[in-house]
């Protein structure tokens, strides 16, 4: 996974090497600043509070889909799990 991001005018799609991830923006976790999931590719990119960043790969599908479909649902608990 590419070291950086390639953001255009704070938009909720995100482009890095060719293919998409959305932004899942920060709900109810003290840990977690947002996540980037690509459904497509089955990969996370989690931004933490204390600025690091961790990427993931062959994540669940089912899980990712979970995440964008349930907005209420802790991003610390969907990265922990």
């Amino acid at each position: 996974m590419p070291h950086s991001l390639i953001a255009a005018n704070q938009c909720r799609t995100y482009s890095t090497c060719s293919f998409h991830m959305q932004r899942i923006q920060s709900r109810t976790s003290d840990a977690c600043h947002c996540v980037y999931v690509s459904l497509l590719k089955g990969t996370a990119l989690v931004m933490w509070q204390s600025g690091g960043t961790y990427a993931y790969s062959k994540v669940s599908r089912r899980a990712i889909l979970n995440l964008i479909m349930n907005p209420h649902m802790s991003l610390g608990m969907w990265v922990n799990a």
